[in-house]
């Protein structure tokens, strides 16, 4: 099986959305598919469940005799009302934390993760990303953070370190966080230290000080830098747009009519050791300290290609008037990488 077949990459392709039902996107339809060929068994962790195609694909699975187990937030629990009325089991979330993840762990086998939330919005109005990735080891690390959650009912501070964190999958390097136990902030400062020669990201919050500080540190150095904030999350008094560009770093904050809901960074696209970053993870005080939030590292050249292109697409359908620190109108130009594919092809 080759990179490709491993790891699927799924956006959203929400630029030109206008309303919050548009019809399914490919990437729901890519999920329908995966949920619809588990045969043994799926554990979901999902902060909250609306999208009415989804909720019925699982209870397809439940019918199937497909073993169920379902982690959520607690303020968003009435919306899988349906799921326990079938007979499967949901916890919510009851500490004053946000369970945020919005993840799939398929037979064991595929991760399914990424900042798609499973709402009308989350596929048809809001931007996002879902690696799906055939990987049991994976796989195992993801099952032992849920069955924290699930079976010993422990979220958030409660929880221990207790996954593996450097993984091999079919000869591709990934490294797998889990917040707040993990250190995830850290983590995501040191690949921004170890960048050589540019960092691409697009986010929806971003008030970390010390992630903000290693970004511009890196700038100093020479590496490119360039950033896409939501506007929404822009406008937390505490955003760290402004510092950027105060800083001399180009900045975009886009005016779309969705949330630009991503928390994804491209490091060193073009260099010896090309690294995305995405997941659920904020990079805020609360994700990296008190939500269960989790975090994927891939070191691969074909996938941050994949990334990248992304970047490209919503850098360049945002205004040069909704940006700053940028002299001339140059775009960096999409590589020319096409996206893998689990059983079906990737769009936007």
């Amino acid at each position: 099986m080759d990179t490709s077949a491993d790891i699927a990459v799924y956006f959203t392709d929400n630029i030109p959305a206008t309303e919050r039902f548009a019809s399914a996107p490919f990437i729901e339809e890519a999920l329908i598919v995966l949920l619809d060929s588990a045969r043994t068994s799926i554990d979901a962790s999902l902060y909250s469940l609306t999208r009415v195609s989804v909720r019925d694909a699982i209870l397809r699975a439940h019918e199937r005799g497909v073993i169920l187990r379902i982690t959520c937030e607690r303020e968003d629990y009435a919306s899988f009302e349906a799921l326990e009325e079938a007979g499967i089991p949901v916890v919510p979330d009851s500490r004053s934390g946000l369970m945020h993840n919005k993840f799939f762990v398929i037979d064991r086998r595929i991760v399914w993760t990424g900042s798609t939330n499973m709402t009308d919005e989350g596929f048809s109005s809001n931007h996002n990303n879902s690696p799906a990735i055939v990987c049991p080891e994976l796989a195992l690390a993801y099952e032992a953070e849920f069955e924290e959650m699930f079976i010993d009912r422990k979220f958030g501070t409660a929880k221990t370190d207790n996954t593996s964190h450097c993984l091999t999958c079919d000869g591709i390097v990934i490294e797998s966080y889990f917040s707040p136990t993990d250190e995830s902030e850290g983590q995501l400062i040191d690949e921004i230290r170890n960048a050589d020669s540019s960092i691409y990201f697009a986010i929806y919050y971003f008030t970390s000080d010390p992630v903000r500080e290693a970004l511009v540190e890196r700038a100093a150095a020479g590496v490119t830098v360039k950033g896409i904030f939501d506007a929404l999350g822009a406008g937390n008094r505490y955003a760290e747009d402004e510092a950027l560009c105060e800083a001399g770093v180009p900045i975009k904050r886009e005016d779309f009519y969705g949330i630009l809901h991503h928390k994804f960074m491209v490091i060193d696209v073009d260099g010896s050791d090309p690294v995305v970053v995405t997941g659920s993870y904020n990079w805020t005080s609360a994700g990296t300290k008190k939500n269960d939030e989790n975090t994927l590292i891939i070191h691969d050249l074909s996938i941050s290609q994949i990334y990248y292109q992304e970047w490209c697409h919503i850098w360049q359908a945002i205004p040069a008037t909704r940006g700053c620190n940028m002299p001339c109108l140059f775009f960096p130009l999409a590589l020319n990488a096409q996206p893998g594919s689990l059983d079906a092809p990737t769009s936007r």
